[in-house]
């Protein structure tokens, strides 16, 4: 991958995100003419140049430039960190400048971005963060790997990320011949899912199926299950982009959707296994009525990540059959719609509504409930298809 060097580069930190975009980072010369060193989606530069101010830092190595550190895990995976494997695999002594979320500190990142960078292998000795205005004289960069916006990544990118399970010594374990990989427990805490899928997953476990919860796993534990599997299901969410640190593997995916319709991150999945599938399992949504704020400062009925699914039992059934997996010979309705019930309650709870709308929205839910099934009467049919989120 084709690599650009730039001299006397100021490298301002973030002080604004918008749509998981930085304002800040390296203000490339000619920005406006640029591209691929650039923040892109889609092939396009979405990012701006932040406004200069005098550095106050100067690193006298040469260095590469790793991107923004975004707190979100599928955001970084996905777009932010995709220009590091390349760049580090031609320039093995230079540092490497990140910067980071406002308001954090290097200190206080996540545990898995040092994971992260343990897997794409770079010490972490290399890495240098902005905190300040600075000044780079010789900046290098690569163009992302790969990108957010329905664009296939690099063949070059995939290359490189093919010789990791290698590299960590992955391609010596036992193939699993079916995985799970599960976010139970995201629904009640107020994130989008499947209601319910606590049961799920435990019966799958019960079933011999091996089950996952990638956000209770280290990164290096969660590849070695990925790259094991002969076959990967997912519930849909960001795990998906936990498979994109791997390249090319003999394996299918199959994707359960909770947005019907919603072809969550085929073109960059598609060119990486065997076979690609997706599933409609949705029966409907659990909704709410009035204007209130939620995780993500927003309202569920508007932004459909945030969306608590109903499974379509039938639909759900028939999936796991295609994959040998007789769910509905061993499936008990009373312990799932106890499951489902309890993470509606949290659902709506943890949606952090004005404490009066909160109230009316818990009576509605407990008043048209006199037992667990009728649950299903404050389902929405799943909405049509949206080229948002």
């Amino acid at each position: 991958m084709e690599m650009l060097c730039f001299s006397d580069v100021p490298v301002m930190p973030v002080t604004r995100i918008s749509e998981h975009v930085p304002l800040g980072g390296p203000i490339w010369p000619d920005f406006e003419r640029q591209t691929a060193p650039r923040f892109c989606r889609g092939g396009r530069p979405l990012d701006s140049a932040p406004p200069l101010r005098k550095p106050v830092r100067q690193f006298h190595r040469p260095a590469l430039w790793g991107g923004y550190l975004s707190h979100e895990f599928g955001h970084l995976v996905a777009e932010h960190i995709t220009r590091l494997l390349p760049a580090i695999n031609q320039r093995t002594d230079d540092v490497v400048l990140f910067t980071l979320p406002t308001g954090v500190a290097p200190e206080g990142l996540a545990l898995w971005v040092q994971d992260i960078f343990a897997w794409l292998t770079m010490p972490p000795r290399r890495a240098r963060f902005v905190t300040e205005p600075s000044l780079a004289p010789e900046l290098r960069v690569c163009a992302q790997g790969e990108m957010m916006g329905d664009i296939a990544p690099d063949p070059a990118y995939l290359d490189l990320l093919d010789g990791l399970p290698t590299h960590h010594g992955l391609d010596r374990q036992k193939r699993l011949p079916l995985v799970y990989v599960s976010r139970a427990g995201m629904v009640a805490a107020g994130r989008g899912g499947h209601l319910g899928e606590g049961y799920l997953a435990g019966l799958l476990g019960q079933l011999g199926v091996t089950v996952i919860d990638p956000g209770r796993m280290p990164i290096r534990a969660q590849m070695q299950c990925y790259a094991q599997a002969e076959v990967l299901v997912f519930a849909e969410g960001s795990a998906l982009h936990g498979r994109q640190l791997l390249g090319r593997l003999d394996q299918d995916i199959h994707i359960l959707r909770r947005r019907s319709g919603l072809d969550v991150s085929k073109a960059v999945l598609t060119p990486r296994c065997r076979s690609l599938h997706y599933h409609d399992v949705v029966a409907g949504h659990l909704t709410v009525s009035g204007t209130f704020k939620g995780p993500e400062h927003t309202t569920p009925r508007e932004f459909r990540h945030l969306y608590a699914a109903f499974y379509d039992l039938p639909a759900l059934f028939a999936a796991f059959a295609d994959l040998g997996v007789p769910l509905a010979r061993h499936w008990d309705h009373e312990a799932w719609r106890a499951a489902v019930l309890d993470d509606a309650l949290r659902w709506l709870v943890a949606q952090a509504a004005p404490v009066d709308q909160a109230v009316l929205n818990l009576i509605r839910l407990l008043e048209q409930i006199s037992t667990p099934d009728e649950l299903l009467d404050l389902a929405e049919p799943p909405p049509a298809r949206s080229a948002s989120h």
